[in-house]
């Protein structure tokens, strides 16, 4: 379901989009689907990767098939900062196999991840550098101690290398795909021996990333790219003043837009605040957009239009001359020190609100099916409190909760609210129609 602000670009798609055309002579008859080496490692390409025959996994965070295939889980969103790559190397350079070799998939907040499943503070890696390094270095382990168990052998007379197991003595090798089975049954290893960092292979070494020729070539999928059949769409208007009411909308004019389905309030939350906004539910884009445009809606401000940035701005000099500041953290004496201080030196610092603007807009896509179930598909960086959160909010079993957690055009913080994932959930659950939400930040 779209729904864009007051303000917003729109465009009409022909049958073949900037995207789709991208997409199709970008590519070869050879790899229809591209990744690296043929692997598709797109997220559009292994949502169906439970189809695979025979996959066995080696802890939560990865998966062998017995074909060879090898799937690591990426527990952080991919929001340009490049841990679609990063954090799956943590665990390839551990488990000894190079990363055009892997299938990269994105978690969707599922338990069996852990509770770290978002992306901000730029504390990706420093918060999983052991913890995922541990993960690929326990599943080698577990493979070697399979072949070792195979062959008959001491576990210390083996190795690993290029997702091959080898017999030091005799030459002997076994893929990995040929042990996942047997592995997969052994107790995970707790603390499993780690590489010495001079022996690192990818980590600290110039890496190709695997989205890049996704995002070239247009086979990359944003959450705004998200759709499935029969989805409705909407617009939503919203007050641009911060802290205003709905006090009441006139949808004449918008139910004679050719397309419109209905007219519905929806609410918009952002932590403790709450505002509602008029979404228009359409067969189209377009139709969502000219029917929001016909509404007539009358706001009550409260007085917040008065607000400006140069008084704002203004208000928080005086404070910080006359008021006393919250005190984060203290340490020693600071008054008496600046006292006794032979040479004194104040300085008075401010930074202006800076808009967290990703240039992909917000959007989400939600679907309500029998049975209390609800899916997500959408742009976000927390993938992981949306399906805990929104579980109590909407009394939803946790079980029953789907979060599709695509690439993300840009988040800069942005995308750690999921209002706009409210707001689509909200309009599914009234029309119980799949609606996609895309609005401007």
């Amino acid at each position: 379901m779209f729904t864009p602000n007051t303000k917003q670009m729109t465009y009409i798609k022909s049958n073949i989009d900037r995207r789709n055309f991208i997409r199709l002579t970008g590519i070869t008859s050879t790899a229809l689907i591209l990744g690296l080496s043929g692997k598709a490692n797109s997220i559009a390409a292994i949502e169906n990767l439970s189809a695979v025959a025979d996959p066995f996994e080696l802890g939560a965070y990865i998966m062998i098939n017995k074909n060879g295939e090898i799937t690591l889980f990426n527990s952080k969103p991919e929001i340009g900062q490049g841990t679609f790559q990063s954090i799956p190397a943590l665990m390839a350079e551990e488990l000894e196999v190079s990363l055009d070799k892997v299938i990269i998939r994105q978690t969707g907040g599922e338990k069996k991840y852990g509770p770290m499943q978002f992306a901000g503070g730029s504390m990706s890696i420093r918060s999983e550098y052991q913890n995922l390094r541990k993960v690929g270095a326990a599943a080698k382990e577990m493979l070697l101690k399979a072949a070792s168990n195979q062959w008959n052998v001491p576990v210390e007379e083996c190795y690993a290398l290029d997702a091959t197991i080898i017999h030091r003595p005799s030459g002997k090798k076994l893929g990995y795909g040929d042990l996942a089975e047997a592995a997969s049954k052994l107790e995970v290893p707790k603390s499993p021996t780690l590489k010495d960092p001079k022996d690192f292979k990818i980590l600290g070494k110039p890496t190709a990333r695997p989205d890049i020729p996704l995002k070239v070539n247009g086979t990359a999928q944003f959450g705004i790219d998200a759709t499935v059949p029969g989805m409705v769409y909407a617009s939503i208007e919203r007050c641009p003043i911060f802290f205003s009411k709905l006090i009441s909308f006139d949808a004449t004019e918008t139910k004679k837009v050719k397309g419109v389905i209905a007219v519905e309030t929806c609410e918009r939350i952002h932590d403790s605040y709450k505002t509602t906004g008029v979404a228009v539910i359409a067969e189209t884009y377009w139709a969502a957009v000219q029917g929001r445009k016909a509404l007539k809606v009358i706001w009550d401000n409260q007085g917040n239009e008065k607000f400006n940035s140069k008084d704002f701005e203004q208000s928080m000099r005086d404070a910080a001359k006359n008021e006393a500041g919250a005190i984060a953290h203290q340490q020693g004496d600071f008054d008496h020190a600046f006292t006794k201080a032979p040479i004194k030196l104040e300085a008075f610092y401010e930074t202006p609100v800076v808009s967290h603007s990703p240039i992909e807009p917000m959007n989400c896509l939600a679907s309500f099916t029998e049975g209390n179930k609800l899916e997500i598909w959408t742009s976000t960086q927390v993938p992981g409190s949306l399906v805990t959160d929104f579980a109590k909010a909407y009394h939803i079993p946790e079980e029953n909760m789907k979060v599709h957690t695509l690439f993300n055009g840009g988040g800069f913080g942005r995308r750690l609210y999921p209002d706009y994932v409210h707001e689509a959930v909200q309009l599914t659950k009234k029309n119980r129609k799949a609606s996609k939400s895309y609005l401007d930040t």
